[in-house]
């Protein structure tokens, strides 16, 4: 339901109080700055908005419309973000076209506790997951800028991301004409959220006149009855937009603390329930070799060696030509982060040329695909480096098995993704005191994890692989 601004004004001083100086909304003016003074509703208390993100198609988000552009004008909102939150978070104020078309400002909560501006380089100021930071914006269309203020300290001063003459394929979008819209949102269409973030205090005011501020809307969100949906149109009550998605009612006595995120639990091939010899693509439905033909190539489940139980999987290069790849797919594909786990046992008598395992995306281990990479050279263990290069990480023995586990993060500020290499226990993240890195994150983030030995130019290289393990992998019992 869309509110007149009187009518507005009228519902804001009936049901959240009136905190004006005088009968017509007016505010005095702050001598310090000559701007109309804005006052203050105070830090938030009792009931206030949940936000969540429980589709797949959808984001919780609480979207106020104005009734008509505010071309000069300030906004304020506490928004808490809480623990353990891996999404962004947005307060975002919109032109008239109300979409991403004519965001005027973005205010972005990122789950280190950056807070960042769309299209600003750099973090702009920090926020503590967990507590309240409240988000004050001001704009003037006469001057194209707006000025962020986080917990009442000033930010700085900014121009807006679009403008009147902002073209859009080629045909000039439908002006600004003020601030239309104002929303807080958690996430993006595409995730999904286990926490919720709150919100509450929302206040919009005209300061268009230098001596006084009008109050155009404001909410404390103690009108609703608890569990309220605000994205349930109901003509008496809501003054909230239909953008409003998975945004309910709640009460600061419901709120609980968080429960900090657990990894998943890995899955694990120990290679025992296949049988004895038989070639892997056969006998799984998970592994999977486009190179080990069972006649010059071999991918077997052998009881030679084993970590775990009594049989393990043994690769073969026997063909001058090629060598044997298997890969398992990781079940949601690229995964921008992980790790992989693989138990290796590399026989003194098998030893010819290296042994790898493989993170990329190319079931046959392609160069051209692949994101980093760890080889098992003569007597020592190697990291294939952002430069392509093989860097020495340590030594290691032959005939013992020797667990390797790959861990990759998120691109950082570098652009890059960090990667840990694990070796029986002990950590390495740099070499020499270098970082390491994947070597070709521009292929894009790794779906599948490879074992391979040999090269498609030598024969007699043959070792074992076990314990195969990692939360990425599809689990059978699912």
């Amino acid at each position: 339901m869309k509110q007149t601004l009187a009518t507005t004004i009228l519902l804001s001083f009936i049901l959240t109080g009136c905190n004006s100086s005088s009968s017509d909304g007016s505010k005095p003016t702050d001598p310090g700055t000559g701007l109309p003074e804005i006052p203050e509703m105070g830090d938030p208390a009792g009931q206030r908005v949940a936000l969540s993100d429980v589709r797949d198609d959808q984001s919780g988000q609480l979207f106020y419309q104005l009734e008509q552009g505010l071309t000069k004008g300030e906004a304020s909102v506490y928004v808490l973000y809480p623990e353990y939150e891996t999404e962004d978070v947005a307060v975002t104020l919109y032109g008239s076209t109300l979409d991403s078309k004519q965001r005027i400002i973005d205010v972005q909560f990122k789950e280190n506790g950056d807070i960042k501006l769309r299209d600003v380089d750099g973090v702009i100021s920090t926020h503590t997951p967990g507590e309240w930071t409240k988000v004050t914006v001001s704009w003037d269309e006469a001057t194209e800028e707006s000025t962020l203020s986080i917990n009442d300290l000033e930010i700085g001063s900014y121009d807006f991301l679009v403008n009147e003459a902002k073209e859009d394929d080629g045909e000039t979008t439908k002006p600004l004409d003020g601030v239309h819209g104002i929303a807080v949102k958690l996430s993006d269409n595409a995730g999904e959220s286990a926490y919720e973030t709150y919100v509450d205090n929302l206040s919009i005011y005209d300061i268009t006149d230098s001596t006084e501020a009008v109050l155009v809307f404001e909410d404390d969100y103690e009108r609703y009855s608890l569990g309220e949906d605000l994205s349930i149109p109901d003509e008496n009550v809501h003054l909230y937009s239909d953008k409003t998605k998975q945004a309910v009612i709640v009460d600061s006595d419901d709120e609980t603390d968080p429960e900090e995120p657990t990894d998943p639990e890995p899955v694990v091939d120990d290679f025992e329930s296949y049988s004895l010899d038989e070639q892997i693509d056969t006998a799984s439905n998970y592994l999977y070799t486009t190179t080990a033909n069972g006649m010059t190539t071999f991918a077997t489940i052998s009881n030679d060696f084993a970590e775990s139980g009594e049989q393990s999987l043994r690769l073969s290069d026997e063909d001058a030509s090629t060598k044997p790849v298997v890969s398992r797919a990781f079940a949601e594909g690229a995964a921008t982060s992980g790790s992989v786990t693989s138990k290796v046992y590399i026989p003194t008598e098998g030893y010819d040329k290296s042994t790898y395992i493989y993170l990329g995306n190319s079931e046959s281990a392609s160069s051209g695909s692949r994101f980093t990479e760890v080889v098992f050279a003569s007597s020592t263990i190697k990291f294939r480096d952002e430069n392509t290069a093989q860097v020495n990480i340590e030594e290691y023995s032959k005939d013992t098995w020797v667990s390797v586990t790959i861990s990759w993060g998120e691109e950082d500020d570098t652009g890059k993704h960090p990667i840990t290499v694990n070796i029986d226990g002990t950590d390495y993240t740099e070499i020499e005191g270098v970082p390491m890195y994947a070597e070709n994150a521009g292929a894009g983030a790794p779906t599948l994890m490879a074992l391979y030995v040999g090269d498609g130019s030598s024969v007699a290289t043959y070792s074992y692989f076990d314990d195969l393990s990692s939360s990425l992998f599809e689990d059978p019992a699912e």
